[in-house]
């Protein structure tokens, strides 16, 4: 493996963890934001609590779907349009008119956030061989801690000293951010193309098998 190949799979590798650590820390930072939301809505603990979720719903329902897109037209595309796709629904939900509408969006948020998950560790792996991917995929996992971590310092004082809704331009500025290193930095890995695979007999069908 060239030189080359070692430095920018790292940086890939780092590109990965800062993608998910931006998504992780509105998908996931949300509860940080909780007693603002509260406050500001004049929502019950449940309801507040529906609000913040609300990215996590759009995950669950997205996942699936981006894994097939990445297979389709890999990481790199499926990864810029999930990292703009969350910042922008961000920002929105930022300037949303009322509860309903911050909460669609948010979903949207999570829908778009989910490719992250889909596609970083696919690219990964692609680009790591067998004896460092788990060591890779340990330095990847550390991206949802650190996501949570940020939240955790940046939004509830950006909350106390303006507005739950200005903390969420937050993780919406670390989302589009990561879009541009994305499309700057990330390279899908190399695929190796499709064996075609003959169709076997069934060894119940041969004459060894059977007494004549």
């Amino acid at each position: 493996m060239t030189t080359t190949r070692t430095r920018n799979r790292w940086a890939i590798l780092a590109v990965a963890v800062a993608a998910q650590a931006a998504t992780s820390s509105l998908v996931y930072g949300l509860p940080f934001l909780l007693p603002a939301i509260r406050s500001a809505e004049d929502l019950s603990l449940a309801q507040a609590g529906s609000v913040t979720v609300a990215p996590v719903l759009g995950v669950l329902v997205a996942l699936i779907a981006w894994g097939a897109a990445a297979d389709r037209f890999g990481e790199r595309v499926v990864m810029a349009i999930g990292m703009t796709g969350t910042g922008a629904a961000a920002v929105g939900a930022s300037f949303a008119p009322g509860v309903g509408a911050l909460v669609v969006l948010l979903v949207v948020a999570g829908v778009f956030s989910a490719s992250i998950s889909a596609a970083s560790g696919r690219a990964v792996l692609g680009w790591f061989g067998p004896a460092e991917r788990g060591l890779a995929m340990g330095i990847r996992q550390t991206c949802q801690p650190i996501g949570v971590g940020v939240a955790a310092l940046a939004l509830p004082p950006v909350a106390q000293h303006a507005d739950y809704r200005v903390a969420l331009l937050v993780p919406a500025a670390l989302c589009l951010g990561c879009a541009v290193l994305v499309g700057a930095v990330l390279v899908d890995p190399p695929r190796k193309p499709a064996k075609s695979v003959e169709a076997t007999r069934s060894p119940y069908r041969t004459a060894r098998l059977w007494p004549s």
